[in-house]
């Protein structure tokens, strides 16, 4: 625990105290409390919090200022009579108020508590009976100690390609420290490095993902397993952590069977989510509807179901469902996602200008979220009306835009890099520079591709196929198995628009060939 004045910051928690009554911060801004008290006396500059804090987005620098602002709001500080944040013209930004480490708030606690046994008992019967009392206190507490089970909750694994998530990780280790804590001995922090591959010691273990525009954590705890669909990352990390301790029936069940959020009908959208990625939308149409059936208001499930309509190929039923949905309620990620599919939508009808209209909408909120994958996608969607419309530098900044995002990212979690590929060359446009992204595309698109099939992601890798495949600069004994492997996919799982796509292509493809049998 730090202290600093009337504050107090739980290292443990990422929680910041003002006289024990807890402050409420956004995430990003309590990243920006941790990193300045873990540097104090130092100018720290403002290109060192961007690159720590904020990696991508056009806005970051924005975000900064605004973050400082709230910091000091929180802590009431001023500007120009700073008592914690300093501003050093042209350099950055100083902690300037001196910080105490004492041992955990609960070591106080305890000795409040000792203090007024000790008061008490000295009324009852004296000094004696007091040392009798600490005594048989400090037994009681050696015995409940002994009979706990040592956990480890270990570290999340961050493998989402932005380094920057791994806030949330902290955040739920901290939420379920809080959830287990009268449960389990909790093996410390300090301990971990010598204690992380030791299998004697339980551990439970979290790994996260993207999936679907969205993200899937993996926990388990010995045999036991589950998988949850996370839709965003902001403060549902205590929800989450309330799901994992219900669903592996850890800790107090009777506690967390109360204040759990899992929904029944949840689970079908989860396996809908799931089914999307690995088996295609047939199946995963009849889960989207069985969850809202029980939840007629659940606009995530609704938004999937309008998705899927277009790619079955049913158009007109897709139209009426982006129609009669509402944004009044949505979340930020859930309006991002919907411009982003009524985008693709417009799309795939040739409706380039409203195709483009939508993808401004989803920029503007993908950059609210502040998620990675979401504005990567926004500037793909614009990227490819800009082609068509034939705005050249407008398409090349858009380009360049999302591959900024995805530079310092693996291959196999990014959208944007596949937009490298080009079907067909236009009469005019950026030659030299479509020429080099197809180059650059050719060995992710086929390392996208052995990802895609270890990992069982059919859509993506029906996609990765596709783009591959019409990729002109790789040759065709390469390239014609690779669009037919991905029309046999899409055949296959009822991507009927994906199909539709290929088999256009491969017309063209063929003509091109002289091989008029097989157009």
């Amino acid at each position: 625990m730090l202290y600093f004045q009337q504050f107090q910051f739980d290292t443990a928690k990422s929680w910041l105290f003002y006289q024990e009554q807890k402050v409420t911060l956004r995430p990003r801004v309590t990243q920006l409390l941790e990193y300045f008290l873990t540097h104090p006396n130092q100018i720290v500059t403002r290109e060192t919090l961007l690159n720590t804090l904020w990696q991508h987005g056009e806005f970051r620098e924005a975000a900064l200022t605004q973050s400082i602002t709230e910091l000091r709001q929180a802590l009431n500080d001023n500007a120009q009579h700073p008592t914690f944040i300093k501003t050093i013209p042209q350099q950055g930004y100083q902690w300037i108020c001196p910080i105490e480490s004492r041992t955990l708030a609960s070591f106080r606690l305890t000795t409040t508590v000792k203090a007024m046994l000790i008061v008490a008992a000295t009324a009852l019967g004296g000094v004696a009976a007091s040392l009798h009392l600490l005594s048989g206190s400090a037994a009681i507490t050696s015995q409940e100690q002994a009979v706990q089970e040592t956990l480890m909750i270990a570290p999340m694994v961050n493998a989402t390609g932005v380094q920057a998530n791994a806030w949330w990780g902290y955040a739920l280790e901290a939420a379920l420290r809080e959830y287990l804590q009268s449960s389990y001995q909790l093996v410390p922090r300090s301990q971990y490095p010598e204690l992380l591959n030791n299998n004697a010691v339980n551990k439970l273990t979290l790994s996260l993902k993207p999936i679907q525009q969205r993200f899937i954590l993996s926990v388990a705890y010995g045999d036991k397993h589950t998988e949850l669909i996370v839709e965003q990352l902001d403060e549902s990390f205590e929800a989450i952590a309330t799901q994992i301790v219900t669903q592996l029936a850890l800790g107090d069940n009777d506690k967390t069977n109360e204040k759990s959020v899992l929904n029944l009908a949840m689970n079908d959208y989860y396996r809908g989510v799931q089914a999307l990625n690995e088996q295609g939308p047939q199946l995963a149409k009849a889960y989207f509807e069985a969850a809202v059936a029980q939840m007629p208001e659940h606009l995530e499930s609704q938004l999937e179901l309008a998705q899927i309509s277009w790619q079955l190929g049913k158009i007109d039923t897709a139209s009426h469902q982006f129609q009669q949905l509402s944004l009044n309620t949505a979340t930020i990620t859930a309006r991002t996602r919907y411009h982003l599919y009524y985008g693709e939508f417009f799309k795939a009808q040739g409706l380039h200008q409203r195709a483009l209209q939508q993808a401004l909408l989803a920029l503007e909120a993908a950059e609210q979220s502040q998620q990675v994958e979401l504005i990567a996608m926004a500037y793909q969607l614009q990227a490819d009306a800009f082609w068509v419309l034939q705005r050249w530098d407008e398409y090349q900044h858009a380009m360049n835009s999302a591959h900024a995002l995805i530079g310092s990212r693996s291959f196999a979690y990014s959208e944007a890099q596949r937009s490298f590929y080009l079907a067909n060359p236009p009469a005019a446009g950026p030659a030299e520079k479509t020429l080099l992204n197809l180059e650059k595309s050719k060995p992710v698109l086929a390392q996208a591709i052995t990802y895609y099939e270890q990992t069982n992601q059919i859509m993506n890798l029906i996609k990765a196929l596709f783009a591959y495949g019409q990729n002109y600069l790789v040759p065709v004994v390469k390239s014609e198995p690779s669009l037919l492997r991905a029309l046999d996919l899409a055949q296959k799982h009822g991507y009927r628009h994906l199909e539709k796509q290929i088999l256009t292509y491969l017309g063209f493809y063929y003509i091109q060939l002289h091989q008029g049998k097989k157009h």
